[in-house]
Order: C-alpha cells, then sequence, then structure tokens
C-alpha cells in the first residue's frame, strides 16, 4: 500500500454499507439525529481549530470555495474563550495603554 491521496477514501466499503453499520451503532448507543454526514462537520471543526489552516482544509473537504469550507468548520466556544486568553496574555489592556477618550462638546458648551 502506497501513500495516501487526498482523494483516497477513509472506508473503502460501498456508501450505503457504510451507513448502515453506522446507523446501527447509533442505535445500539442510543444516539438520536445524529447523521453521517456530521463526522464531516466534526473533522472540519477539530482540523480548523488545531491547525487554522483554512486553504489546506478547503483542499482536503474539496470545496471549490472557502465560504463553503467556513460553514463546515464550527469553533467551540472553549476554543474562542483560549483563543481570547492567549490574545490578552500577549496584549494586555492596561489603565496606561487603555486609549483615553475624546473630550466631547455637550449642548450647553456651545452656547
Amino acid at each position: 500500500m502506497g501513500p495516501l491521496e487526498p482523494t483516497d477514501k477513509v472506508f473503502n466499503v460501498p456508501d450505503i454499507t457504510l451507513r448502515r453499520y453506522f446507523g446501527k451503532c447509533l442505535e445500539a448507543a442510543g444516539i438520536v439525529g445524529f447523521r453521517f454526514h456530521d463526522l464531516r462537520h466534526t473533522f472540519a471543526s477539530h482540523f480548523i481549530m488545531k491547525t487554522g489552516n483554512l486553504p489546506a482544509l478547503q483542499k482536503i473537504l474539496g470545496h471549490a470555495s472557502p465560504i463553503m469550507t467556513q460553514r463546515y468548520a464550527h469553533l467551540s466556544s472553549g476554543y474562542l474563550q483560549a483563543e481570547m486568553r492567549a490574545f490578552n496574555t500577549c496584549m494586555p489592556i492596561t489603565q496606561e495603554s487603555a486609549p483615553k477618550p475624546a473630550p466631547m462638546d455637550t449642548y450647553m458648551d456651545t452656547k
């Protein structure tokens, strides 16, 4: 077996067989409302949160448009919180670094 190509299938069985076994596994686990296609979204989300490489994910998923790829790559709230903590660590906002509000004229100042 040689190196994998981007077009290689992960599961080398007919789609109908794969879906049938997947459905039986979901039923045995008591999972409802989950489709085989949801695994594609799950992979895309984990890939983008791990690598941040949207062009690579677009190519892996075979999408013509990065907009479609973005629809697959969901960012978890935990990931977003961690990203904000990382940003705040490298760019802390202190009283000294916070922008000073510009003075404002009031209606009474113009009389």
